[in-house]
């Protein structure tokens, strides 16, 4: 199996679902968006990288740049609270 044991131990038992309703909210309480990278919301160019981020956590506005002008993102590991 692709998944070790204890991720196929979580998805089953439904830890894996409730853990991530959680993550919503708290995202939802800091007025924080996820994106996810099959939405059209998601940065073409960024969703073009090697090994792109499945998740965007997004606070504030995320408009599509120009392909003429530059863009910035800061991006960097989420860390547990």
């Amino acid at each position: 199996d692709l998944l070790p044991e204890d991720a196929r131990a979580g998805l089953s038992s439904g830890e894996a679902r409730r853990r991530a309703e959680n993550e919503l909210e708290w995202a939802q309480r800091l007025g924080v968006r996820l994106v996810s990278c099959d939405e059209p919301d998601y940065p073409a160019a960024l969703r073009a990288v090697y090994a792109p981020p499945i998740i965007l956590y997004v606070r504030g506005a995320l408009t599509p740049a120009p392909e003429t002008e530059a863009a910035l993102a800061i991006v960097g590991s989420f860390r547990s609270r």
